[in-house]
């Protein structure tokens, strides 16, 4: 009985072990937002990532820092919607899939 017990657990932690390699693969997106004219950083930005609303995840956000910069950690592999707004206007839309980790660059033009 217990040696039953002693491969039970080894077999779960194996178990663990793998699927910690498959599904837990935290993950990172790094960017930049600027003007695409003549590619200075835009700070103070609102950049939303937000998950498919099957996996049940809540969104994430950032603000842009003086040179644009922005950045999201512990990220799960999937397709997210990234949304750029300046308050309340949205100024980018985008799906993307993230696989690996990955940097997004988003070039904005100004209306006139």
């Amino acid at each position: 009985m217990k040696r039953k017990k002693v491969s039970i657990l080894i077999f779960l932690l194996y178990t663990f072990i793998a699927l910690s390699f498959v599904y837990g693969e935290e993950l990172r997106l790094d960017g930049r937002v600027y003007e695409a004219t003549n590619k200075k950083g835009i700070s103070a930005l609102t950049v939303k990532l937000i998950p498919p609303k099957s996996v049940r995840k809540s969104e994430k956000v950032v603000s842009t820092d003086e040179k644009g910069e922005f950045h999201f950690t512990n990220i799960d592999q999937g397709k997210y919607l990234i949304e750029v707004y300046q308050g309340i206007t949205i100024l980018y839309r985008n799906m993307m899939e993230i696989n690996q980790n990955t940097r997004k660059d988003i070039a904005l033009r100004r209306k006139d």
